[in-house]
């Protein structure tokens, strides 16, 4: 194979990728998570059928998405010496930063990624509950309850590491609605100041 189909092919390969990555993105299959020094590529689905409709193998597929990764990471930081070096090193790498560019960075996602490298606060990251029954008198009357914990991410400024916190609470189904009120109250207000 002449070095020019190779290329080719390789870029091809790498548009497939982006290609269903992105279809994926928007279709809540796949998560791009953004943490104020990194990127996570990930999903909950078994990626083995996508793989293969991409037409290409579980090893090339994952150095796809390594390459994906750090590119994005290289937009996203605007580090125009770095990627100008990454440039003169490889040829494709060009061509690579503007298919991401055009077809899976959204304007909403580099916003996000802003938003999360500006913070200097804990960033809200996850949430996750558990619905338990306690007995609570000595009748054994059997009550539900509930376990929230949410998950919150800070870059410490020193060592610049992603540090994680996690909050665990009980909360009745009125105080419940409350947060979930609040919350609506607070949604409404930014969108107001968009």
């Amino acid at each position: 194979m002449t070095d020019k189909k190779q290329f080719d092919s390789k870029i091809e390969d790498f548009v497939k990728t982006v290609n269903r990555i992105s279809s994926l993105l928007k279709d809540n299959k796949f998560q791009m998570e953004f943490r104020p020094n990194s990127i996570t590529l990930g999903t909950d689905i078994s990626m083995d059928e996508e793989i293969k409709n991409i037409g290409i193998d579980d090893k090339k597929f994952n150095e796809i998405m390594k390459e994906i990764s750090s590119l994005s990471i290289l937009i996203l930081f605007k580090n125009d010496d770095k990627k100008k070096k990454y440039i003169r090193e490889n040829k494709s790498v060009e061509e690579k930063i503007k298919i991401i560019n055009e077809r899976l960075l959204t304007e909403d996602m580099k916003k996000e990624f802003i938003f999360n490298k500006t913070s200097k606060n804990y960033i809200f990251n996850d949430i996750d509950y558990e619905i338990s029954k306690k007995i609570i008198s000595k009748d054994e009357k059997i009550e539900p309850f509930n376990i929230i914990t949410i998950v919150f991410h800070n870059i410490d400024v020193i060592t610049q590491s992603d540090r994680e916190k996690k909050i665990s609470f009980n909360i009745s189904e009125k105080k419940l609605d409350y947060l979930i009120n609040e919350l609506s109250v607070i949604k409404e207000k930014l969108k107001k100041s968009d």
